[in-house]
Order: C-alpha cells, then sequence, then structure tokens
C-alpha cells in the first residue's frame, strides 16, 4: 500500500509518502519546510513533487492531520485530501495534529513530552504523549498547563515543546519540525485496514475545537 501523508496546521508545510504493508512501513519521502501562509498554493506543489521524485502516478491512501491548529491551515489540508480523494477514487483519514506532533517528539528527544501550538485568542492546543499513549488534545489558556499536566510534569519529568512565546518551553517547535513516522507506525493497523476501493472521504471531518464555545 502507498500512502501520502501531509500537514499544514501550523505555518510549516510535511509532505510524506510511505509504503506500508501489515508489518512494517517505509519512508519513500519526506518534506518539511516553514511557510507561512504559503499553503494554499505551496501544498498541491509539494505533494506534485513528492510522487514525481518516486515516480508514483498516485497513492493507494491518504492520510492528513486534521486539527486542531489553525483554522486556515486545517481548511486546507482537509479541503485538499478530500478533493484529491475524489479524483483519485482513493481513501482519506485524518489524525489529530497533536497527537502527531507529541508522538513524534516524544521518540525523538526520548522523554515524556508535552506538546503546545498557538490557539489564537492567548490560548493554545496541547497534548501529552509518553512515547506509548496519549493523554488526549485540549484547548487550553497557558496559566492551565501546570495544572491540566500536574502528574505528567512533575512525576514524569516531561519536557515541553511550543510554537508560541505564550508557553514557557524547553524546546522551540520550530527548531525541529515533526515527520508523522512514528504515529503512523502506531496506526498501522487501522491504515492496513482501510478498504482501498471506497474513496470515503466524507468522513473526514476538520477539528477546530472553538466552534464548541458558541455552545457555552
Amino acid at each position: 500500500m502507498r500512502i501520502l501523508f501531509f500537514d499544514t496546521s501550523c505555518d510549516f508545510i510535511l509532505v510524506g509518502l510511505y509504503t506500508l504493508n501489515e508489518n512494517s512501513i517505509l519512508e519513500d519521502y519526506f518534506y518539511s519546510g516553514n511557510h507561512p501562509r504559503e499553503a494554499s498554493y505551496r501544498l498541491i506543489t509539494d505533494i506534485e513533487k513528492g510522487l514525481k521524485a518516486i515516480n508514483l502516478d498516485k497513492p493507494d491512501a491518504i492520510i492528513c492531520c486534521n486539527g486542531p491548529g489553525s483554522f486556515t491551515g486545517i481548511r486546507i489540508s482537509v479541503t485538499t485530501a478530500r478533493n484529491l480523494s475524489q479524483i483519485w477514487k482513493i481513501p482519506t483519514i485524518g489524525f489529530d495534529t497533536l497527537e502527531l506532533y507529541s508522538a513524534y517528539y516524544s521518540e525523538y528527544y526520548k522523554s515524556p513530552v508535552i506538546t503546545a501550538i498557538d490557539g489564537k485568542q492567548k490560548k493554545v492546543f496541547t497534548g501529552y504523549s509518553d512515547g506509548q499513549n496519549y493523554k488526549g488534545t485540549y484547548d487550553a489558556l497557558p496559566s492551565e498547563i501546570p495544572t491540566l499536566f500536574r502528574d505528567e510534569l512533575e512525576q514524569k519529568n516531561a519536557i515541553i515543546i511550543s510554537d508560541t512565546e505564550l508557553v514557557p518551553h524547553t524546546h522551540h517547535l520550530l527548531s525541529i519540525l515533526p515527520n508523522p513516522l512514528s504515529l503512523l507506525k502506531r496506526k498501522l493497523p487501522i491504515i492496513c485496514n482501510l478498504n482501498l476501493t471506497e474513496n470515503s472521504y466524507s468522513s473526514l471531518l476538520p477539528n477546530y475545537m472553538r466552534e464548541t464555545y458558541a455552545h457555552k
């Protein structure tokens, strides 16, 4: 199975192509670059470059991050995934942005991590991974992080990765951009069970999280 992955949840663009079977995953191509406000016109070009680099006409399935993150960035990722799914007649699914980032950084830094990305309105989207488990994604004030992750900070010595100065952090997220491989390995059973004869793009929905404010 050949998989196309991409993400524009933040200011950077990630594009990857992978070969999967039931027991393994091989990275055939990966691109990452910080391109603020450029995803609307760069993403398709970056996908085309990846496909040409490995001489692939089209993948068997698409995976993208479906949020939370930048409203515009999530919309670009999800819309592109759904459009390509219709054009190529292949399935597409979305994974949580913070789960993917946290999975990568916990493996890269070999430490439990709290990842926080700028959510605007002086808030952040944040999540925790210990390398095996993901605690969940939260829409929080920076001041709430010590309470949300008290045990993780005190007992597990979690480090903090962030792209905003609103959150005191151990490492800046933009210094090392994330790679999806860590989470794709964990989600291998889900990916391999996709029905490749169905272009089930309608199930891919953006996770903006902030839409819940209207009900509070």
